[in-house]
Parts: structure tokens; C-alpha cells; sequence
């Protein structure tokens, strides 16, 4: 590892010296919880018990099927029991507690907080320690920095954990949120353990067949705004209840319209029968993903974002598109990214 200055570091020490102090902890995260969340919570809760602590993972909505293969992923409940037997709960991947579920609305009902996340961001809950980095590539990567502060020896399932976090939030390191740094604890967790076919082939060849008979329904239905530089796919809810699995198995289905030319933004709309879509965003880097998103409460990064809202799908697709007005790239900029002849 280099040795440059790590703008964290004085909120990662401050962190480790909390966890040091106190003995009994939740750690929490977003709801439909996705690589770098999970990944990013169970190897911290390995770290937090290695050290003799005592520490519950909690996510309201569960595990994932697809990621149910992360070294002790069954440890992650969705039962919290009572708030009073925590000192201190941990956010990870997010900074919001309505990210985190119902539960957590009332804040004064939590134990000391502390937020780890690498999002933009919006309105961040006030909590005891924060540490919020955008330039990381993931919150598994501000553990690792946790992890190392703290002196912890890290095992093959931490490091398993870990490299899952910063490979699904680099799109296996072909984002361009890949930076050297994420490369060289990629590196250093591979040491420790991780082994990235097995990680590639468990996350990308070990989904359920619903996913591709999804896909082709799905397909069809790629629409096309603002000269093509727009591109949106909706999952309407009677697709998702036959289907019977979870959003986050469709939600690489943005990448599809994505890989359009001439497609700035693209849009997928995932509606759930509980009359409330999640929308993913995902740009090319003229529109700012995040920017959009925050105008609807939500948020992310630059060329990855989203949001939830309530509406039918197609209602909802209507008010992202005439929003997205606002975002779109200016005919007059378009000369700044086009090719020299």
C-alpha cells in the first residue's frame, strides 16, 4: 500500500477509538441491502467479535438470495430486539436512518450512533462519529482502512466480505469509481484470503432462472427520450409477483439501456406491489446522477443513483422524464465530449 495521507483518518481513528471503548453494538444498514452493505457489516461484526464484543447485524429486509453465499451472511437478522441492549449502532452504506427502515424513524429510540459511508451526501443523520468519503470506491473499503487502524488480523471470511463490497460497487473494477487505492486493498484482501473467481462466479453465475425470463419480458420495453440520450426499461409489479425474487437481482437490468449509443442516462423503474418504485439511475458521466436523485429524495453517486417514490410505474416513468429535462446535456456541450475528427 502507498503511503499517502488518507483524508479519513482522523474519523477512522476516531471510530476504532469508540469501538475500542464499548462492548455491545448493531450494525445496520439500507434496506434491500446490496454487496458493499452486507459485505461491508459482516466483516466488521467478525472484526467487532474477534476483539470480544458483542454485536447483532440487523437488515429489515434480509439477505439476498444472491448473496447468500458471503461467509456468515445467516447471521444477518431481521428480528432487532430491544434498542436498550445496544451502546452503539453503526450505519453502514448509507447515512440516512430511513434507509435503514421503519424502525429507525424515531432517533432518540437508538444508543450512540456512528456513520460509516462512502455516498454523496444529502441529509445526513447527526450521529456520534461520522466518517462519509465520496472519493471511496466503497464502504468496504473504509472498513478495511477501520480494520487496520484498529489492528485486527484479518481472516479469509473478513477478506471475503470485503473484496465482495468493493467488487459489486465497482462493477468488478470497471467503474470508473476504480482508483488505485481500491486496486491495491482488492490486493492486500486477496492476501488475506479473498479469492475473486470464486467471489465472480458465485455473484454472476449463480442466479435464479426468474431473473432471464424477466429479462425477455422486460426487454422489449426500452424507451427512448431527448434525441436517445435517455433511455428507460420498467418492471411493472405483476412481473416482480410472478417472479418471486428480489429487486436487487434485477437491478444490473439498467445496464442494458446504458449500453446504448448516444445514451446519457438511463432509467429503470422497478415497481413493487406496495404501490412504491425504486428508480435507478445510471449516466455516463455528463448527467449527474445524484443531483437527479436528490431532487427526489434520493441519492448515490455522480453516475450511479437512486431513488424511492410512490406511484405506479407509469406514473412514476412520466415525472423522471419530464425531470430529467433539467439534467440533460446542453446541445452546446456536446462538442466538449465528442471525439476531435
Amino acid at each position: 500500500m502507498r503511503n499517502e495521507p488518507n483524508q479519513n483518518q482522523a474519523g477512522i481513528e476516531s471510530l476504532a477509538d469508540l469501538l475500542r471503548k464499548k462492548n455491545h453494538f448493531l450494525l445496520l444498514s439500507h434496506v434491500s441491502p446490496d454487496g458493499d452493505a452486507l459485505g461491508s457489516m459482516i466483516a466488521l461484526g467478525d472484526a467487532l467479535r474477534s476483539l470480544g464484543k458483542n454485536v447483532k447485524l440487523f437488515n429489515e429486509t434480509g439477505v439476498p438470495s444472491r448473496y447468500s453465499f458471503l461467509p456468515r451472511a445467516a447471521e444477518v437478522t431481521g428480528r432487532l430486539g430491544r434498542l436498550a441492549d445496544f451502546e452503539v449502532a453503526i450505519l453502514l452504506d448509507c447515512h440516512s436512518l430511513k434507509r435503514a427502515g421503519v424502525r429507525f424513524s424515531q432517533t432518540d429510540q437508538l444508543p450512540l450512533l456512528a456513520v460509516l459511508d462512502h455516498h454523496e451526501v444529502g441529509d445526513p443523520v447527526s450521529a456520534a462519529v461520522t466518517v462519509i468519503d465520496p472519493q471511496t470506491a466503497a464502504t468496504g473499503e473504509l472498513v478495511y482502512q477501520l480494520l487496520i487502524t484498529m489492528g485486527v488480523s484479518i481472516t479469509p471470511e473478513m477478506a471475503t466480505n470485503l473484496y465482495t463490497a468493493i467488487s459489486t460497487d465497482t462493477g468488478s473494477f470497471n467503474f470508473d469509481n476504480t482508483t488505485a487505492s481500491c486496486l491495491e486493498v482488492a490486493a492486500a484482501l486477496v492476501d488475506s484470503g479473498a479469492r475473486p473467481w470464486d467471489i465472480y462466479r458465485q455473484l454472476n453465475f449463480n442466479l435464479p432462472p426468474e431473473r432471464l425470463r424477466i429479462l425477455s419480458q422486460t426487454l422489449g420495453g426500452v424507451d427512448y427520450y431527448y434525441k436517445g440520450q435517455l433511455g428507460t426499461l420498467t418492471i411493472d409489479s405483476e412481473i416482480m409477483s410472478a417472479a418471486q425474487i428480489y429487486e436487487i437481482d434485477t437491478e444490473d437490468f439498467v445496464s442494458f439501456p446504458r449500453s446504448i449509443k448516444g445514451v446519457e442516462l438511463a432509467v429503470l423503474i422497478t415497481e413493487n406491489g406496495g404501490g412504491v418504485c425504486h428508480v435507478s439511475l445510471r449516466s455516463q458521466g455528463r448527467v449527474n446522477a445524484a443531483a437527479m436523485a436528490k431532487s427526489f429524495g434520493g441519492g448515490g453517486h455522480r453516475n450511479a443513483a437512486g431513488f424511492s417514490i410512490s406511484g405506479s410505474a407509469e406514473s412514476v416513468k412520466s415525472r423522471v422524464i419530464a425531470a430529467a429535462a433539467s439534467f440533460m446535456p446542453r446541445e452546446e456541450d456536446r462538442s466538449l465530449y465528442e471525439a476531435e475528427p
